[in-house]
């Protein structure tokens, strides 16, 4: 009978093709070394085609629980219904969302895998200990490469962003201060675009941006008008260069949290927002809800699926998943006790969205975070591209080689009587043989 390590390369290759949870991917790696060279040479995709991806994961806030942060970082996969803890994380919050999917612990200055512990970046470029101390909770990479840490401080009653953030190649931070006036902490969500950082509650997108001398004040657009609903959530995102918001509605009337929901999509065009806002423009502020800043994007999203979370969302190409996801959909956590997984389809027209998964215990806060499990952080920097090189590849895009299936025994501390030939003749058919 043959073998498993002897099957061909060219159908471990199509079987490795279509592994989209990180737990078969763990089992197909630990069957033998043939299977597991195979991943490694895994042949990119064509240029037309996206990169495969393994399905995405939910990470829950860090607990201020003394014993359940100890356990370690809660992840949830809702599609292959599997439970993770990463040990030895969650002694803060330190998560980074990353506008590609990919999910990251921002530690001593390192983007640190929460499920391979491998690191990428700079540490030297980012000063930690400074970012600890001024209390950045929150910290965001957005698809230019910028990266954003921040937190949120209510003075009497006024909300203002406080932060810093660097760009791709520049290696000084930039301060970051934003007055967000009467805006509810519990639901701003933050994004970087364009070089603009904009903060979106359940009424208003706020806008800052460096160059502009009026970015102090507490400058902002109405989000669009949802008649019929009523906006429980709102998150940014990027896709296909452009800023999303993505709104979690509910229709007026609905007494429970969970009662027919379901998810719009608006692109923002924030150079126009910044034009209408101008105080030197003509635009009449009375007409902002008017102004072109907004459009309607739920009809062409048809081949992306988009997760909804905290502190970040992202937008992924439904051919990544090889069928496993269909597109056209929106997937976001809801409160409750434990907190609910929905799914809604852009494509079914008025229908609510549809609950995909009742969480585990103990995931009481609907703050989660998305991220597509990969061996190796997205690098942010050009640098650290260089960096990779021989060290760190990423699952699909390891360089094609093979290691040698011969092998090689050492024996020793033989009995006088084995001579050479009798050892060839036992153990020539699997290699050379080294004599003491």
């Amino acid at each position: 009978m043959t073998s498993i390590s002897d099957l061909p390369p060219e159908l471990l290759c199509l079987i490795a093709g279509r592994l989209h949870t990180a737990v078969d991917v763990v089992r197909f790696d630990a069957v033998c070394r043939a299977w597991r060279d195979t991943l490694h040479a895994m042949p990119p995709p064509p240029q037309q085609q996206p990169p495969p991806a393994l399905l995405p994961w939910l990470v829950a806030p860090t607990s201020d629980d003394d014993d359940t942060a100890a356990a370690g970082v809660a992840c949830r996969c809702v599609f292959s219904k599997t439970s993770y803890h990463a040990p030895g994380l969650c002694v803060q919050d330190k998560r980074v969302a990353h506008a590609d999917g990919t999910g990251s612990w921002f530690i001593n200055g390192l983007f640190v895998n929460p499920l391979t512990a491998m690191t990428d970046t700079d540490a030297s470029r980012y000063p930690w200990d400074f970012i600890d101390r001024e209390g950045f909770s929150q910290r965001i990479v957005s698809g230019d490469g910028t990266f954003l840490v921040y937190r949120l401080e209510d003075t009497y009653g006024s909300l203002s962003l406080i932060g810093e953030s660097w760009s791709l190649y520049v290696r000084e931070g930039n301060w970051v201060e934003k007055t967000l006036g009467a805006a509810d902490g519990y639901y701003v969500v933050v994004a970087c675009h364009g070089g603009a950082i904009l903060c979106a509650d359940l009424a208003n997108c706020y806008i800052y941006k460096k160059e502009l001398p009026w970015h102090y004040h507490t400058t902002f657009m109405p989000l669009p008008d949802e008649p019929g609903k009523v906006r429980q959530r709102s998150y940014l995102l990027e896709c296909r260069g452009e800023l999303l918001l993505a709104s979690v509605l509910q229709d007026a009337g609905c007494t429970d949290d969970d009662d027919r929901l379901s998810v719009s999509v608006h692109a923002f065009d924030v150079d126009a927002a910044l034009h209408a806002l101008n105080p030197d423009s003509a635009v009449d502020h009375n007409e902002l809800r008017a102004a072109p800043v907004w459009e309607k994007r739920d009809d062409v999203l048809g081949d992306h699926v988009l997760f909804l979370g905290f502190p970040g969302s992202f937008a992924v190409e439904a051919a990544r998943f090889g069928g496993d996801v269909p597109g056209g959909g929106a997937y976001f956590v809801v409160k409750s006790e434990p907190c609910r997984v929905y799914k809604y389809s852009f494509e079914d027209d008025g229908a609510a969205a549809t609950l995909v998964e009742t969480l585990p215990a103990g995931w009481n806060d609907e703050r989660c975070m998305w991220f597509l499990p990969e061996p190796v952080i997205a690098g942010i920097s050009a640098s650290t591209k260089m960096q990779q090189v021989g060290r760190h590849w990423s699952f699909w895009e390891r360089p094609r080689r093979r290691r040698p299936r011969n092998l090689r025994f050492h024996v020793g501390r033989l009995s006088p009587t084995v001579d050479s030939s009798r050892l060839r003749e036992m153990y020539s058919k699997h290699g050379k043989i080294l004599l003491n």
